[in-house]
C-alpha cells in the first residue's frame, strides 16, 4: 500500500499483507513516522485489516521512528475492536522509541508485544503469548549520537507557526536538532522530542480544532537546563478522539519533562517544560 500522495516523500511507508498461519494472519508493517499527520492513514489500514476479522492482526512498528499519542491510541483502539478469539500482537523492540512510548502510558500492560515479526507470528496449537520484557527504563533510553557536551545552541524561536500537522512534523526535527546542539544528553532527547510534539499537537487538536491558527514555540538553553514553552491564543476544547489513550498528552508532558506547567487563560494556553543537562 503507497502512502497518501500529499503526504511528504520520506513520512511514511505502510505494508499490508495476509500471511500463512493458524487461521487468516494479517501483517501490516509501518516504516516511518506515526504522528497527526500520518495517523488517519494508518488509522484507515488498520480498520480496514480488524473488519476482514483476522485470526490474528499483526502491527510491526519495528521500522517506526517516532510514534505519538494519536498513533497509541490506534493500537489501543485496534486491541479494543478485537472480537472474542481474534488477536492483536504488536512488534516492537524494546529499545525502539516506540516501545518506550508504550511503556510510558501503560499500553505495554494492555496490548500483546513481541520483540520481533518472527516471534509474533502464530505458530499452530501456540498458547497465548509472554509479553515483551522491558530493557531498563522506557524513559532513559536513547538515540543514537555522541555524549552531551557544551552548549553551543541560541535561543530558537517561531512567533507564529502555523498549527497543522505537516507544519508540527518539521519543528519536531527541528527542535530535536536544537536540543541536541544545546547539550543534552542524548538519552534525554527522545522524551524531549515527545513531549514538545505532544504539546504543539495538543494546540492543534484543542485550541484550533477545524480551523487555522498560529502557536509560538521558543526554546531556551540555559546554564543547567533546557526550557521549550509552547503558546497558542485559541480556545481549548475537548477532542472528539474516544479510545483508551484520550486525553493522555498531557500526562505524556508531565511525565517525560523534569517540570511542566500549564497556564490557561483568557488569551489562551501555554506549556512550559524544563530539562535538567
Amino acid at each position: 500500500m503507497s502512502a497518501d500522495p500529499a503526504l511528504p516523500d520520506d513520512a511514511l511507508r505502510i505494508s499490508s499483507n495476509v500471511v500463512e498461519g493458524p487461521g487468516e494472519v494479517v501483517v501490516i508493517a509501518l516504516h516511518g513516522e506515526v504522528d497527526l499527520l500520518t495517523a488517519p492513514l494508518v488509522s484507515e489500514t488498520v480498520t480496514a485489516a480488524t473488519a476482514r476479522h483476522p485470526t490474528t492482526l499483526i502491527i510491526d512498528l519495528t521500522a517506526v521512528t517516532f510514534l505519538d499519542s494519536s498513533g497509541l491510541s490506534i493500537l489501543a483502539q485496534a486491541h479494543t475492536a478485537a472480537s472474542a478469539g481474534r488477536q492483536v500482537r504488536v512488534v516492537a523492540p524494546t529499545d525502539g522509541m516506540p516501545y518506550r512510548a508504550m511503556a510510558l502510558t501503560g499500553l505495554d500492560k494492555i496490548l500483546t508485544v513481541f520483540p520481533s515479526r518472527t516471534d509474533a507470528l502464530p505458530s499452530p496449537g501456540s498458547a497465548m503469548p509472554t509479553r515483551n520484557s522491558p530493557a531498563g527504563d522506557p524513559g532513559n533510553e536513547g538515540i543514537p549520537g555522541s555524549a552531551a557536551r557544551e552548549s553551543d545552541a541560541s535561543d530558537l524561536y517561531h512567533p507564529a507557526a502555523p498549527a497543522n500537522p505537516a507544519q508540527l512534523a518539521l519543528l519536531r526535527e527541528e527542535i530535536t536538532a536544537w536540543a541536541a546542539r544545546a547539550g543534552l544528553h542524548p538519552d534525554r532527547i527522545p522524551g524531549l522530542q515527545l513531549a514538545v510534539y505532544e504539546a504543539m499537537a495538543n494546540v492543534v487538536v484543542h485550541a484550533y480544532p477545524g480551523q487555522l491558527g498560529t502557536f509560538s514555540l521558543l526554546a531556551r538553553s540555559h546554564d543547567q537546563s533546557l526550557t521549550v514553552t509552547v503558546a497558542d491564543h485559541g480556545r481549548w476544547q475537548p477532542a472528539a478522539r474516544p479510545g483508551l489513550l484520550h486525553g493522555r498528552g498531557l500526562p505524556l508532558i508531565q511525565t517525560l519533562a523534569d517540570h511542566a506547567t500549564i497556564d490557561k487563560g483568557t488569551e489562551g494556553t501555554s506549556v512550559t517544560m524544563t530539562w535538567s543537562r
